[in-house]
């Protein structure tokens, strides 16, 4: 998942996940049918600092996009 065998899960948020929300927003785009951040992070930030902050950004997301209904 994420991309995980070319990067780390940091990198992924930084370089891929954060620009794409931004263009999605940009463009008024669609949000993925549905989405699992949170608890994918939960195990690859497990004891690094600032680890539950980004959990709950995360958690957010999550939560954001499973309320969206798809256009079409």
């Amino acid at each position: 998942a994420f991309g995980c065998e070319n990067m780390a899960f940091g990198q992924w948020l930084a370089w891929i996940l954060i620009p794409r929300l931004q263009e999605i927003i940009d463009e008024r785009g669609q949000f993925p049918p549905d989405s699992h951040l949170a608890p994918y992070a939960i195990r690859e930030l497990d004891g690094h600092p600032g680890q539950s902050e980004v959990h709950d950004v995360l958690y957010a997301i999550d939560k954001l996009v499973k309320g969206k209904k798809r256009r079409g």
